[in-house]
């Protein structure tokens, strides 16, 4: 994984954290028994970055093929007024 800027070092610049305490704890728990090395807090990091570009695009396009499923209804009932 490439080498981010160390959560010790953000603390100190006053960078405000992306992620919460837990969820990076929770991701290391998830992720350690998949990884040969142990997991930093850096890492979790980087990999919850990666799992939301995988999904973000995912949940985006469902959500627009709900409206567009839904508009033909929305139609209907404004033009019964």
């Amino acid at each position: 994984m490439s080498e981010p800027v160390q959560t010790q070092e953000r603390k100190q610049r006053g960078v405000r954290q992306k992620y919460s305490d837990s969820l990076i704890d929770e991701t290391i728990r998830v992720w350690q028994p998949r990884s040969d090395k142990p997991i930093s807090r850096d890492d979790a990091i980087v990999i919850l970055d990666r799992m939301i570009g995988v999904f973000r695009p995912l949940v985006i396009n469902e959500a627009r093929k709900r409206r567009e499923k839904e508009e033909p209804s929305k139609r209907r009932k404004d033009t019964e007024r």
